[in-house]
């Protein structure tokens, strides 16, 4: 079973195909994607990299709720005492942060939507959470909590003393 959807740009109805074949080889998305150019958000599966590597109007992007089953599923394999200080637990932790402010952004259109990851906290997290990926200590995800003082401005959530 093949799933396409249309994401966010058609916000008054969703379009989600289902498309049945036999096989889940790479002929499938190649043929209903031969039309398409831009970014195509998948799952991961290879054969969509497959028809990427053929083309040069084609780009995949993976998908954060796929990645972030893996992080999850590698932190739950874990004693309890361990979880919070490994990789997979950061790992889930930089990606709910993004989720968090991409869910802010769902109602915008796709161009303003790009513009606002691209500045502001995307921008920032983007870049400082790579820092961070040798460290043990783990105190510096406070630091990115949407609250936080240390945040820059344009990225922090006001405060309930700040909101009027």
């Amino acid at each position: 079973m093949w799933v396409y959807r249309t994401e966010r740009m058609y916000t008054d109805r969703q379009i989600v195909l289902y498309e049945y074949q036999k096989t889940r080889n790479a002929s499938h998305p190649r043929g209903f994607l031969k039309d398409f150019n831009g970014v195509c958000v998948t799952d991961g599966y290879q054969v969509y990299h497959t028809v990427e590597n053929e083309r040069e109007d084609l780009k995949i992007a993976g998908c954060w709720s796929h990645a972030r089953r893996r992080f999850d599923e590698a932190v739950k394999a874990l004693p309890k005492a361990k979880q919070k200080d490994s990789r997979a637990y950061l790992a889930l932790t930089m990606i709910q942060a993004i989720c968090r402010e991409e869910k802010l952004l769902k109602d915008l259109p796709a161009g303003e939507r790009k513009i606002c990851r691209q500045l502001s906290v995307f921008e920032y997290l983007l870049t400082e959470i790579p820092k961070h990926l040798d460290d043990t200590d783990r105190s510096f995800l406070d630091d990115l909590l949407p609250w936080s003082p240390n945040l820059p401005a344009n990225c922090r959530k006001p405060g309930k003393e700040e909101v009027k």
